[in-house]
């Protein structure tokens, strides 16, 4: 048989760049190749391997007998083989221009090139079977390669869908405020740590593997306070967001930020400063923390019209709180809800800082 002929042909002739080779040989093997990469991908997706390794191995195999064939095809036309390097590097017209110099057939006579190929055509509907089979090859070929893109983008949007509902049933109740930020870092690190292929962190395989990772996130969480939180964009027409991102090199005076309403606020130089100033637990930050961010956001929330700068001001003035405050002030607060004086005179520069 002609294909099986022309195939071997090929393979005989592995790393010969010599001599010539009909076009009824030349467009057999490409059909061949074309059929071995649609079989290789088929292989590669069953075993739902990320590196394509039967398909690289294919292809490591039939390159050199590739390039071979193809100079010994342009040998046929009396075209030395250099054109094919020349040719490739001049996009669109040189790819063209040898596209129809491998479509052409070659000398009936003897060339400079060698003999006339053994395998040769006795009408042109022998080299349109497999000129036409390499197109529908190659078409399935890619089809497979867009289908299993397509799979893996789905798979993947599933993934992180899992990954966020997980993260929010997860979330430790003291980290309520940064929900969307710590489910965020969970999925980021799930990507990058997770050695599966998308999807296949599923059940109790998603619990031993992304709690873990959670855990790690609420300690960035808790390590960075509202520096974890980014200043996303926001669009806005009203006039508070503009002034708020007007760049300071155009000259611009930023709309001041309105301090939180005084609340009978405690002086360090109170009292209450002698008071036994007991350690306080984690636990006990955390709540006092989440509720002055609470408040904090409630009493801001008809003044300023961009919801997320009025989570970060507030989770900027919470980390002035717990930093600069003592225990007692903390507990003060707790209990009565009174602010500390600084954490009032702190308002502009959290503004500054996140502009």
């Amino acid at each position: 048989m002609i294909p099986m002929a022309a195939i071997s042909e090929s393979f005989k002739k592995y790393a010969t760049f010599s001599g010539r080779a009909s076009r009824l040989e030349f467009w057999w093997f490409i059909a061949f190749l074309c059929f071995g990469l649609v079989v290789c991908e088929v292989i590669d997706t069953s075993l739902a391997s990320e590196i394509k390794i039967v398909g690289g191995i294919f292809s490591l195999v039939t390159t050199i007998p590739l390039g071979a064939v193809h100079c010994r095809r342009l040998h046929d036309i009396g075209k030395s083989g250099w054109w094919l390097i020349l040719l490739i590097m001049l996009p669109i017209v040189g790819w063209m221009l040898y596209y129809l110099w491998l479509c052409r057939r070659g000398s009936e006579q003897e060339n400079r090139f060698g003999a006339v190929p053994t395998i040769k055509e006795k009408n042109r509907r022998q080299f349109l079977l497999p000129f036409i089979a390499q197109f529908i090859l190659f078409g399935i070929y890619i089809g497979l390669i867009t289908w299993q893109a397509m799979d893996i983008i789905e798979q993947k949007q599933e993934f992180t869908q899992q990954l966020v509902d997980h993260c929010k049933e997860n979330v430790p109740e003291r980290l309520a405020m940064y929900r969307d930020a710590l489910c965020g870092c969970v999925v980021e690190q799930s990507f990058v740590v997770a050695q599966e292929a998308p999807g296949a962190l599923k059940g109790d395989v998603a619990r031993v593997k992304l709690d873990p990772i959670i855990e790690h996130c609420a300690s960035q969480v808790i390590k960075g306070n509202t520096d974890a939180v980014p200043v996303s964009p926001t669009t806005s027409n009203s006039p508070t967001h503009n002034m708020q991102n007007t760049p300071q090199s155009m000259g611009s005076t930023p709309e001041p930020v309105p301090a939180i309403p005084s609340q009978s606020a405690i002086d360090k130089t109170n009292s209450v400063e002698t008071m036994k100033d007991a350690p306080l637990t984690a636990d006990e930050r955390y709540m006092i923390q989440n509720r002055f961010i609470q408040n904090c956001t409630t009493q801001f929330a008809h003044m300023v019209s961009v919801p997320q700068r009025i989570r970060n001001l507030c989770g900027c003035l919470s980390t002035d709180l717990l930093k600069n405050s003592t225990n007692t002030e903390l507990r003060h607060f707790q209990s009565s809800g009174a602010i500390p004086s600084h954490v009032h005179a702190s308002v502009q520069s959290c503004a500054d800082k996140l502009r």
